[in-house]
């Protein structure tokens, strides 16, 4: 059954790494007067350094969670400074203003599915939060409707998957999404997080 938070509702599938206690995804999707917040981070690598990585950014976003989400990013990637750093992405929805606001950096993927608009990836910037110079990660804005649709992945699914496969399943219950996007590809040799999400 989907997890349903005021007007939307969503699916989530999460599987570690095979042999490995210690997942380095982390998620947290939070709701305020009608808008929806859906953050992703990653800890670079694996075990607890990665782990460590993951939880400090998805802290400062969730603390912050009404920033704009490249402010969000950029202060995230401060924070990790001491850390192995990790990738993150944060979408807002804002059904009243039909609108999506995106802004990532690193190996995380999302994509936005509308049945009569077709499919639109939403890319991450490169770097990794938390190294090297300072991040000014890019905000965009994308048209959201309310029979739209938003994936957002880890990068154990996205090297799998490709705008044509999500778009075929723009009307298709939550459940059906997640199982149409992640057993095609049995079992990928990384932990893996897939997130789908639209109004109820």
């Amino acid at each position: 059954m989907p997890t349903v938070l005021g007007a939307f509702r969503w699916e989530i599938f999460f599987a570690p790494l095979p042999g490995v206690r210690e997942p380095t995804d982390a998620h947290w999707i939070g709701e305020s007067k009608g808008t929806l917040t859906v953050v992703l981070a990653r800890g670079q690598g694996q075990g607890q350094s990665a782990l460590t990585a993951s939880n400090v950014a998805l802290g400062v976003l969730r603390t912050h969670a009404n920033d704009p989400p490249s402010a969000l990013l950029a202060r995230a990637h401060a924070r990790l400074a001491d850390t192995v750093g990790a990738s993150a992405l944060i979408a807002r929805i804002r059904p009243s203003e039909e609108r999506l606001d995106f802004s990532g950096v690193g190996r995380l993927r999302a994509m936005l599915v509308a049945p009569r608009a077709g499919a639109l990836e939403l890319v991450s910037g490169p770097g990794v939060l938390g190294i090297g110079r300072a991040v000014a990660p890019h905000g965009s804005v994308f048209p959201w409707t309310r029979d739209s649709l938003l994936v957002i992945a880890s990068d154990g699914v996205v090297d799998q998957w490709d705008l044509s496969r999500v778009r075929a399943f723009a009307r298709a219950p939550l459940a059906e999404v997640v199982r149409g996007l992640i057993e095609p590809f049995g079992r990928v040799p990384d932990d893996v997080t897939l997130m789908v999400i639209r109004e109820s």
